[in-house]
């Protein structure tokens, strides 16, 4: 199968001037593009740097071909390590939401193209060594839109410049292709790397957050101080993804090890760093910025083995799961909470709260189809201020089916199933739904108010199975309506968006 590309050229690209120094680039090509659109295709591409730099900026080129864009565009933006000449490890992970774009490039005659340039500035750091290898993917956010990310150059006639994967945009397979897309690297030369003393302590969290942060304490070696730590540049990281620190969680200074040298202590979102355990011990990377130079530390966290649902298992929306895990009987009074995510452990619902540690708990399967399902089973101790996690697991990535049908397969309905994430954080909400035919419908989001916040005319996407974006991540806190209506008919669902 090959990637539809761009047949027609385009005009000169103006080169947007940047403030960081350029690490890495590989302009546009004016010859073609590859689909990354998130939802058939991924596309990554490999880079090495000549000298250790943070990365800042992430400028790439991209466009639409046959019919003229949304009025947004929304991404996701992956930084993977190598793994013998295919992306490995993610690294980080960014949803920047609607990213500021300029128009670069118009063909008028049919098929029409339009090209545009995408710089997203970093919310903090990411270093990045000397002479070693990694891979950048850019997709574009599930929606009625063909997104193509524009080429560059090969630098050879042979194969495998970029890797593709047309299953999962994280774990692949993965399989090699020619040519380069086209993207600009820009940030700060130069970031020696020092040892850093790490403790993570999912059981010792702040009593007064009720379980909501875990927190990491940070020790440089003297004479290095605590205090001159970038918050806003740590990553907590484990082999399958990466957190930074909850910015609305307060950082302290203070002695947590008593050995007279200061630490700094931050804060991690629970959710966040559950969707980082993988395996028992699961070792959490801690790195970051202090002054001009970068630093790296390790910690091991114990975790809770879940055994079921089974990593690859498929089960049926509606049905009754059980759930399993092994029981802490080396802990304290504790009771577990039960958390599901439909995103691969980007976010979590809170399913159960305050159960029994019986290592058993049956479950409704939510009714939303996915093939990314996780659960998380997290011990908790109450404290005389508020409770504590003391342990948490994670299980294997899972399906979830559709209900079956009545009478067997049959025509497709007109089904609202509900928007993910729900609770969204300043994510963009994704409505799924289902559509009889290619009649006219409206998708919709209303606030309690009854104020109309987005609208998508969805009918034209014909009859089967849809996911839409709802606009970026820039909602505010509440809760908010979600409306399908076709021909006189209106389904509804609620979502809530957190800050």
């Amino acid at each position: 199968m090959q990637t539809p590309r761009f047949l027609v050229a385009l005009l000169v690209l103006p080169v947007t001037a940047t403030a960081q120094p350029v690490l890495f680039e590989q302009l546009p090509g004016h010859f073609g593009g590859f689909t990354s659109d998130g939802r058939t295709i991924t596309v990554a591409d490999d880079f090495q740097l000549t000298t250790p730099a943070l990365l800042q900026r992430i400028t790439w080129w991209g466009g639409y071909s046959g019919f003229m864009p949304t009025p947004s565009d929304d991404f996701t933006v992956r930084v993977f390590s190598d793994a013998g000449g295919a992306p490995g490890a993610l690294l980080q992970a960014f949803t920047p939401g609607n990213v500021q774009r300029v128009f670069t490039g118009e063909f008028v005659s049919p098929p029409r193209s339009d090209e545009f340039e995408y710089t997203f500035d970093l919310p903090a750091d990411v270093p990045l060594e000397a002479n070693k290898t990694y891979w950048l993917s850019v997709i574009n956010v599930p929606s009625a839109d063909i997104w193509q990310w524009e080429a560059s150059h090969c630098g050879s006639s042979g194969p495998d410049c970029v890797q593709r994967s047309f299953d999962d945009p994280v774990t692949g397979p993965w399989t090699g292709f020619f040519d380069n897309p086209s993207f600009r690297l820009a940030g700060a030369e130069g970031c020696p790397e020092f040892a850093i003393s790490v403790d993570v302590e999912p059981d010792a969290l702040s009593p007064r957050s009720s379980g909501r942060w875990i927190t990491c304490f940070l020790e440089p070696p003297p004479p290095l101080l605590a205090s001159e730590i970038d918050v806003g540049s740590v990553r907590l990281q484990s082999g399958i993804g990466s957190a930074s620190p909850d910015p609305a969680a307060p950082s302290a200074i203070g002695d947590h090890d008593g050995d007279g040298t200061p630490d700094l202590a931050v804060k991690f979102r629970r959710a966040d760093v559950i969707a980082l355990l993988d395996g028992d011990p699961t070792v959490l990377i801690v790195t970051g910025r202090l002054g001009d130079q970068c630093f790296r530390g390790s910690d091991e966290v114990r975790v809770v083995p879940v055994s079921a649902p089974r990593a690859g298992e498929a089960l049926r929306a509606g049905a009754t799961a059980e759930i399993r895990w092994q029981p802490a009987s080396d802990l304290a009074a504790h009771t577990v909470d039960v958390l599901v995510s439909l995103d691969d452990g980007d976010t979590w619902l809170l399913e159960a709260r305050g159960l029994a540690d019986t290592g058993d708990y049956g479950w409704i399967v939510h009714d939303t189809p996915t093939d990314r399902a996780r659960i998380a089973v997290v011990m908790v101790r109450p404290t005389g201020e508020g409770s504590q996690d003391a342990r948490a697991g994670v299980s294997g990535r899972f399906t979830i089916l559709a209900t079956a049908a009545v009478g067997g397969d049959g025509p497709e309905r007109l089904v609202l199933r509900g928007a993910i994430p729900n609770p969204a954080r300043g994510e963009p909400l994704v409505a799924s739904f289902s559509l009889p035919d290619a009649q006219p419908a409206m998708l919709a989001l209303f606030d309690l108010a009854g104020r109309e916040v987005v609208r998508r005319e969805v009918g034209s996407l014909g009859p089967g199975r849809h996911a839409v974006a709802l606009g970026g991540g820039g909602l505010a806190a509440g809760i908010y309506i979600v409306r399908l209506t076709r021909s006189g008919v209106s389904l509804q669902t609620r979502v809530a968006v957190v800050r």
